[in-house]
């Protein structure tokens, strides 16, 4: 048996990304991030080096556990 929960969570992340065509700016990351194929794109490319969780922000219990 397996279960899906959404969570949101705070996070600091180091990293580097890869395999970009030029460095990206503040805005070119928020615009990348804006939208589901950008993010895709973000993570593929994203090395993580250092990762700390700040808090978890929201647990929300998946629909379909509540039968």
């Amino acid at each position: 048996m397996s279960y899906n929960q959404d969570v949101v969570f705070l996070c600091t992340i180091k990293g580097t990304l890869n395999g970009l065509l030029k460095q990206a700016t503040r805005e070119d990351l928020n615009e990348l991030l804006s939208t589901d194929a950008g993010r895709e794109h973000f993570l593929n490319r994203l090395e993580i080096k250092e990762m700390n969780e700040i808090d978890v922000v929201e647990a929300v219990q998946d629909a379909s556990l509540d039968a």
